[in-house]
């Protein structure tokens, strides 16, 4: 049943270790506004990544970039050749990008994907500031539909739409199940549930843990899920969460 989350973690990870590689043209500024790989889009701006790039008409130009607030700036140069622009870092490492249909584009054999730039910056479309856990759920309070909306690794925040994957839980009286999209095939695990109280330790305050067991692999370590503050529930898998919230039933 982790392998879905496992696959996702994976391709989190690559995005968050690419280097920074793109382009521009004289005397303008081109933002990187997304990576495209494996057929999905993933806007850069929502998982905390910026960078640009700023070409003077000297050839000189800035390389910026940030990943989750974390800045780096360095000195590049670059040529122009018909639609082809060719940047330089002080590393002397150099990528060549294309212009076409106002967008600067640039792939990336390691990735074995594409950068795209775009002489306009985008905004943060969706950013989620979770609340904090609850302590004492009675186990009824998770009953319903529960839907992904949102992936979180090192900061950064995917809607489950921009990783082309879906899981949704619905539980009932201490049991349910779980159906996960993975690689565009639908999978149904049946678990049941249990409630673990855990207790404050040191400056972490306490709170409450549901446990969905596999039915189908008991001996297996469970999916272990919080409720928040503000209602909606979390699965945090080392470092990486998937947030949930509850369809409404009319």
């Amino acid at each position: 049943m982790k392998r879905f989350l496992s696959c996702v973690l994976a391709l989190m990870l690559a995005l968050s270790m690419l280097t920074f590689g793109a382009m521009g043209e004289g005397e303008t500024v081109w933002y990187l506004i997304k990576v495209v790989t494996g057929g999905m889009e993933f806007p850069t701006a929502e998982m905390g990544l910026e960078m640009s790039y700023t070409l003077y008409p000297d050839g000189t130009g800035t390389l910026w970039g940030s990943i989750v607030g974390s800045e780096t700036s360095e000195p590049c140069t670059w040529t122009k050749q018909g639609d082809e622009i060719t940047i330089t870092d002080a590393a002397s490492f150099s990528v060549t990008g294309v212009l076409a249909d106002g967008y600067l584009r640039i792939n990336d054999e390691e990735m074995g994907g594409e950068l795209v730039f775009s002489n306009e910056k985008e905004a943060v479309s969706y950013a989620y500031t979770p609340a904090a856990a609850r302590a004492n759920v009675a186990m009824e309070e998770f009953d319903g539909e529960w839907n992904a909306f949102l992936f979180e690794m090192e900061g950064m925040q995917f809607t489950m739409a921009d990783i082309g994957s879906s899981m949704k839980i619905v539980f009932k009286d201490g049991k349910g199940e779980i159906t996960a999209s993975e690689y565009r095939n639908d999978k149904t695990y049946s678990v049941i549930g249990e409630i673990i109280e855990v207790e404050a330790n040191g400056d972490e305050p306490a709170y409450t843990v549901l446990n969905l067991i596999d039915i189908n692999a008991p001996d297996e370590i469970g999916l272990q899920f919080m409720m928040l503050e503000d209602g909606i529930m979390v699965y945090d898998f080392e470092g990486a969460c998937c947030y949930f919230e509850k369809q409404i039933m009319h």
